[in-house]
């Protein structure tokens, strides 16, 4: 139920993520948490879609800056800082990173977020690539 995707090889995360819905992830997060072991509750953040994006490239596409502020709340306490660090890194199908998914909509706010939150965990160098 959780972990199904649909025909986009989305999973419900993925859908709330590109719907904006914070009160639909916080309900899937609760339940997700209570019933899911930890590495299953890791594809809703590693989980990609037919083209490869990952819940912040879905949230990121579509400005939507409280979902990635949930997402990056969420992802920080249950991944490591390598699994963070490689959803910010992974590519789309298009080879685009988060940042360029992002870019696409031309929302300062969002890119704002992101770049406050992948400062956190990136070095210099990576923040180059």
């Amino acid at each position: 139920m959780f972990l199904g995707k649909d025909e986009w090889k989305k999973n419900a995360f993925h859908i709330a993520a590109q719907n904006g819905k914070t009160d639909v992830l916080q309900k899937l997060w609760e339940w997700s948490t209570e019933k899911l072991s930890a590495e299953e509750v890791k594809q809703f953040f590693l989980g990609k879609d037919e083209w490869k994006k990952n819940a912040f490239h879905i949230a990121a596409q579509n400005g939507k800056t409280d979902v990635l502020q949930k997402l990056w709340e969420w992802s920080t306490e249950k991944l490591s800082a390598e699994e963070v660090r490689g959803l910010l890194f992974a590519k789309d199908i298009r080879e685009r990173r988060v940042f360029q998914s992002a870019a696409l909509l031309a929302e300062t706010e969002v890119l704002d977020k992101l770049w406050e939150r992948s400062t956190e965990k990136l070095s210099a160098k990576e923040i180059k690539e």
